[in-house]
């Protein structure tokens, strides 16, 4: 039969996989627990659609996953061994036709195999009808979780004999092949992407497209087109988890990669929001430590590895003061401190610098007249002879707000009830 094991052959490819079993285990286990104790399931492979009564078995080879459903609800999770990548586990609809207890293996040309401990169909058979596969145990638990047989499906005996058990002959089985999973972290509800390694080579879904499928299934902006792309990179052919960010705003801006909850905190990125107050963010390789304009940030870490800091922490950091809220729907909406000319918000984009704060020179210019010139020599702002401290953030001119406020004879108050910056004309 096409699903004979042969020892030899599988030496070789269970030292080259043993690596991708080490990162597939441990997720295995705490799926199958989570979903059995609390119907928390994964947005799923194969078009998502379950039937909405009876019993459904959906496998995922690039997962090496197989999902048990009755009447639409996830059941659990079990983790399985899948064909070889020279004997692979066949793709489509099937129906479980036969169940045995305790089979007889029947190989090509070789003599049967009665029941025991060195027959590889382990305790249960449960056979895939038009074809000679089936799903069963194994009398080599080790193999689970890769692609370990001549094509059938493997399960540890206990989770066969289980599954065996609850499932009835006249089942359907979906078995496809999907790279890409969304799952909830059974720890804090947050999304998260698995990308699984390309067992078979079919080669991995392009991150353009992934960001596509994200926002077809409403979730826009949840993961950064450059962190998935910098991630897939990183991840060379082994399993990925890439936490999804929920919704998040600043000021009505989309923050990318959203938020995510942790130690009873919000974290966000820190790039995509320093880099919006005009700040420069590095990874210093000899402190191992981020950076913002040359200050370490405390607390800046996160398993995905992007760079994220709690909001707590983040106003700190950026020396400007925020407020924030998770709306009724998960949204988190922040504010940051605004300049305003009377009742009229002139820009959000501040920067602190020392007990003061830096604009940048067009908000100056264009709505507040003040007529400067960047300077480079002097690295000052050049207004009518004189100069006006400044800076150059994230390639843009900035000019000190105090010497601007008094320039123009503008009263400068702040509101930090509202987060408001205040420039009012003398009277």
């Amino acid at each position: 039969m096409g699903w004979a094991d042969d020892g030899q052959r599988f030496g070789l490819a269970l030292v080259f996989f043993i690596l991708f079993s080490f990162f597939t285990a441990a997720f295995g286990s705490a799926q199958g627990e989570a979903a059995e104790a609390a119907g928390v399931g994964p947005i799923l492979p194969g078009g998502g659609t379950v039937p909405p009564k009876g019993q459904y078995l959906l496998l995922n080879i690039a997962s090496t996953t197989l999902y048990f459903f009755e009447d639409g609800r996830l059941i659990k999770c079990y983790k399985i061994g899948v064909g070889r990548t020279f004997e692979q586990t066949p793709l489509g609809d099937f129906k479980v036709v036969v169940k045995q207890i305790n089979p007889t293996w029947y190989p090509k040309g070789r003599k049967p195999v009665p029941p025991g401990p060195a027959n590889p169909l382990g305790t249960r058979w449960m056979g895939l009808g038009g074809t000679d596969y089936g799903i069963h145990g194994t009398n080599a638990p080790w193999t689970i979780g890769l692609p370990s047989s001549g094509g059938c499906i493997r399960l540890v005996n206990a989770d066969a004999e289980e599954l065996f058990e609850r499932v009835k002959v006249g089942t359907p089985v979906r078995i496809v092949y999907e790279t890409v999973e969304v799952v909830e972290d059974e720890r804090t509800g947050d999304e998260t992407l698995l990308v699984w390694a390309d067992i078979y080579g079919r080669g991995q879904e392009p991150p353009e497209v992934i960001i596509a499928e994200l926002e077809q299934a409403g979730r826009p902006g949840a993961v950064r087109l450059e962190d998935l792309r910098e991630a897939l990179a990183r991840a060379d052919g082994y399993p990925l988890r890439l936490p999804l960010g929920r919704p998040a705003e600043l000021n009505g801006w989309t923050i990318p990669g959203g938020y995510i909850r942790g130690d009873g905190s919000l974290w966000v990125q820190i790039r995509p929001l320093a880099e919006n107050f005009g700040r420069e963010v590095v990874w210093d390789a000899q402190d191992h430590v981020v950076k913002i304009d040359g200050r370490a940030v405390p607390g800046a870490a996160w398993p995905d590895g992007r760079w994220r800091v709690k909001l707590e922490d983040l106003q700190g950091i950026l020396g400007l003061p925020l407020a924030w809220e998770v709306d009724d729907s998960g949204r988190l909406q922040v504010s940051s401190l605004g300049l305003f000319l009377d009742d009229r918000l002139l820009t959000r984009q501040i920067v602190a610098s020392g007990d003061d704060f830096l604009i940048p020179l067009r908000v100056a210019n264009g709505d507040l007249g003040l007529g400067g010139i960047w300077d480079f020599r002097q690295g000052a702002v050049a207004v009518g002879g004189d100069y006006l401290p400044g800076a150059i953030q994230e390639f843009e001119p900035y000019v000190r707000l105090g010497p601007v406020a008094a320039r123009l004879r503008l009263r400068l108050s702040r509101d930090d009830a509202r987060l408001r910056l205040i420039l009012s004309k003398d009277r």
